[in-house]
């Protein structure tokens, strides 16, 4: 299986006035202006998943949106294994259950993706290995089962 872990584009900053429940926080205009370069990269430098999965959350949902549109990756699918605070080893064991031959795009928050990445890599990462900045990537491989510590880290994309 390949997985690429994508944390969401620049958002705005939390502001309780305007977005009273974060869910609904989006990206602001120059992130979402600056992802869509991005995307618009990936699809001639990276293959296209089989599968695309995004937190619900206002901010990660849009940048699914943006992979479908620039990149031309799937629809997105809403997965809450994905939003804030999730467990790592929840997402892994989603993952477990999809064919090896799979190749999965997952977008969400940090620092739970940081934390996905590291699990998948390490096994019992107690914390981070890698940090993912706004709307960069990782992708990973796994060779046979997905667990934790299977996968091998192949690049890390930096949004810039």
């Amino acid at each position: 299986m390949r997985i690429l872990v994508v944390r969401h584009a620049r958002a705005f900053e939390h502001d309780f006035d305007k977005w009273p429940d974060d869910r609904g926080r989006p990206l602001t205009e120059g992130g979402k202006r600056e992802f869509a370069r991005s995307a618009r990269q990936w699809r001639s430098e990276l293959p296209t998943p089989t599968a695309l999965w995004s937190s619900p959350l206002a901010r990660a949902w849009q940048t699914a949106e943006i992979l479908h549109k620039e990149a031309k990756w799937p629809v997105p699918t809403a997965c809450p294994a994905l939003e804030p605070g999730a467990r790592a080893e929840d997402v892994i064991d989603l993952l477990a259950r999809e064919s090896v031959d799979t190749f999965i795009a997952v977008v969400g928050h940090e620092p739970d993706l940081s934390m996905l990445v590291s699990e998948l890599a390490t096994g019992t990462a107690p914390h981070a290995i890698v940090a993912l900045r706004k709307g960069g990537l990782a992708e990973l491989r796994c060779d046979g089962a997905v667990v934790a510590g299977a996968a091998t880290l192949l690049r890390l994309i930096r949004p810039d």
